[in-house]
């Protein structure tokens, strides 16, 4: 369960990154050819600041490599998703087990103990009386 989680907390803001850097590619690749630079980073700043910080993150995290494709992190991304819900299943299932078996071995040892039997007793003759 925890190579699972951990490998969802790669992908998911792989998929986050490299959405944004195709998203806003274009608007950067417009930012370079631009004549009046300063003015259109005025008027693409939120998009330009976005871009970069996904481009670093990207650079940082993939280094020179190639990206992946989005279907193919978007498909992983899913069975993930699947194979952990399976593994939450299968844990509460366990647990519910666990449960029972506790409460079976405490009625068992409650039938068990001397003290219990004793008082048992106990009852039975004071409820006869």
């Amino acid at each position: 369960m925890k190579r699972v989680e951990a490998r969802l907390s790669e992908v998911q803001p792989l998929i986050k990154n490299i959405g944004n850097y195709r998203q806003l590619k274009p608007i950067y690749d417009d930012y370079q050819k631009s004549k009046n630079k300063p003015d259109f980073r005025a008027k693409h700043e939120a998009e330009l600041v976005i871009f970069e910080a996904a481009k670093s993150s990207l650079l940082a995290t993939q280094g020179s490599e190639k990206l992946p494709s989005l279907k193919a992190l978007h498909a992983e991304k899913r069975l993930l998703l699947e194979e952990q819900q399976r593994f939450y299943d299968e844990r509460a299932k366990l647990k519910k087990q666990v449960k029972e078996i506790d409460t079976i071995k405490a009625n068992v040892d409650s039938y068990l103990s001397p003290n219990a039997s004793h008082e048992r007793e106990n009852k039975r003759g004071s409820e006869l009386e």
